[in-house]
């Protein structure tokens, strides 16, 4: 399969990345860092690594670094994609493998990402800055 290289700027030295997005629809790509999907409303086909997954409200997807997939959202949807350096959980990722890579939110997911995407855009006074050149 194609697939194109996703290269990510960061704003910071944070690493971290978190966007919301209504109805999206991405092409097959891949990058260095692990993505997490989280669907808030509606509903969105995920395709990762030849498999494709039901993604509906309160549920999430993870794709490991390197993976290839893609999103094909509904009309309606709302979802958050948090892209993160895969050194921030490497002690878990190199040494566990989920079986499934969709799960339901469980865990506080869509909060999570939501307070963070405010944290980043808001560029807090102890967030650390990019050095001006």
């Amino acid at each position: 399969m194609l697939a194109k290289f996703e290269k990510r700027a960061y704003a910071g030295s944070e690493r971290v990345w978190v966007g919301k997005y209504r109805n999206l629809h991405n092409i097959a790509h891949w990058h260095m860092e692990h993505e997490l999907i989280a669907c808030a409303e509606g509903n969105a086909k995920v395709m990762l690594d030849d498999m494709t997954y039901r993604l509906a409200p309160n549920q999430c997807v993870f794709c490991q670094s390197g993976s290839v997939h893609s999103i094909d959202a509904d009309p309606d949807s709302l979802l958050y994609v948090c892209l993160f350096n895969e050194n921030i959980c490497a002690s878990v990722t190199q040494v566990y493998q989920p079986v499934t890579p969709l799960f339901r939110d469980r865990y506080g997911v869509l909060q999570t990402l939501s307070d963070l995407r405010h944290e980043l855009s808001d560029r807090q006074l102890f967030l650390k800055q990019k050095p001006t050149p």
